[in-house]
């Protein structure tokens, strides 16, 4: 089992160790039920670097009341109060770096899920997205390190306790509804103060929040006799949007040819222009990318992609996977049903439209559909031939000034 490139938190990673993950003994036999293929989970994420600032937690007799924001111990009856929930705590708005992280589910294997991750940066200066694929595998479903737990392990640990973690059940505001949640505290009272943030009832990460004390510096200036401190660095995550994706053929099998394939060889050009003032530079290198097929379920295919541009000595390698819906393949069954001009999702968050901008033939007079993914800041163009193998891409990174074309060259 490979684990998917994201995390977001490690309140989480000691507790799957003392609840019994590891085992098996705290977790059912089962994916959780509000998992399946299609499904889109949405995270809002931001860091800063403050002075003197911090999340914290206290101890508040009024929070009997209950509310947002206000969480009960089990172990000793004790009332607490988050600094960073509740009424007016949902935003970040001295965030020095804030986007969005979406976790797709491309297909359920029994417990095996498979996910794809990609990470989507807000660029505040041209009120557009900046995207990276942070890839994907294949892992146990039942839990995701910082992203959901088993409903029954977060029944454990409310029931017994966890040594040196503080658990807290409470209330949680999620949107216009009142969630029940699980809370997990470490670093009560200190400088490195840790939390998360769990759906009682399906497991998912509502929320996470994180302060770390900057190291003071071995120098002092004058006029300040006292070593200066750095920044305490601040982050949180918040959950945004949960839903299921309907597109065509997500649910097929794989295609066929791809349990004949290692190998999908693309070459092609990368471009990078001035995004501030495009008439000032524009630069032209060629580029690689090798795709190499791996591991393969009976409803999912892994592959390892690896872009590289010489001259520039760019060189990144990415895990992925896909079910009947793929980067690099669409069933073929759901192609032969595309109409040029069907959208075929649209995502409230990053503002994402996908749609068949072509059908037809294409200039070597093969049959091609084209589907196009716009959204503020990134364009992309894939290409795929009738039996559902991508044979050309184009994207438009609007923040970074970079297009990448490239072309299949060569399947083996």
């Amino acid at each position: 089992m490979t684990r998917v490139g994201i995390t977001r938190g490690v309140v989480v990673t000691c507790l799957i160790a003392l609840v019994g993950y590891g085992d098996g003994t705290a977790v059912p036999n089962q994916v959780p039920n509000w998992i399946s293929t299609g499904t889109r989970v949405t995270w809002y994420a931001a860091a800063a670097s403050v002075a003197q600032s911090g999340f914290s937690i206290t101890e508040d007799p009024t929070c009997s009341a209950g509310g947002p924001g206000c969480y009960t111990d089990p172990q000793t009856g004790r009332f607490y109060r988050k600094s960073d929930e509740g009424p007016g705590a949902q935003g970040a708005p001295t965030a020095s770096g804030d986007g969005f992280s979406q976790l797709d589910v491309m297909a359920v294997d029994g417990r095996n899920v498979a996910l794809m991750s990609n990470l989507y940066v807000i660029d505040r200066t041209f009120n557009q997205l900046g995207w990276t694929p942070l890839g994907g595998a294949t892992v146990d479903g039942t839990s995701l390190d910082g992203s959901w737990m088993a409903p029954s392990a977060l029944e454990q640990a409310v029931a017994a306790g966890v040594v040196g973690v503080l658990v807290l059940t409470g209330e949680y505001q999620f949107g216009d509804r009142i969630v029940p949640s699980v809370s997990f505290v470490t670093g009560l009272g200190s400088s490195n103060y840790q939390s998360q943030t769990f759906d009682r009832e399906t497991g998912l990460l509502l929320s996470s929040n994180g302060s770390t004390a900057g190291p003071t510096t071995p120098f002092t200036i004058e006029g300040q006799p006292t070593p200066v401190t750095g920044n305490t660095q601040l982050t949180m995550t918040r959950l945004a949007s949960v839903r299921q994706r309907n597109l065509p053929g997500q649910n097929a099998a794989v295609p066929d040819w791809v349990a004949g394939t290692t190998t999908l060889s693309y070459a092609g050009n990368y471009n990078w222009t001035n995004p501030i003032d495009p008439s000032s530079g524009n630069l032209d290198f060629a580029t690689e990318h090798t795709v190499s097929l791996g591991e393969r379920g009976s409803t999912w295919a892994a592959f390892t992609a690896r872009t590289f541009v010489p001259d520039l000595a760019h060189d990144t390698t990415t895990p992925g996977v896909g079910g009947g819906v793929s980067f690099y393949w669409w069933d073929p069954q759901a192609l032969q049903g595309m109409s040029q001009g069907q959208t075929l999702d649209e995502d409230p968050i990053t503002n994402e439209r996908l749609v068949v901008s072509y059908r037809g033939s294409s200039s070597t007079g093969t049959e091609v559909v084209v589907i196009e993914s716009q959204m503020p800041g990134v364009e992309t163009r894939s290409t795929y031939d009738m039996t559902g193998l991508l044979v050309a891409y184009e994207v438009f990174h609007g923040s970074g000034g970079i297009t990448i074309s490239i072309e299949l060259v060569q399947r083996s």
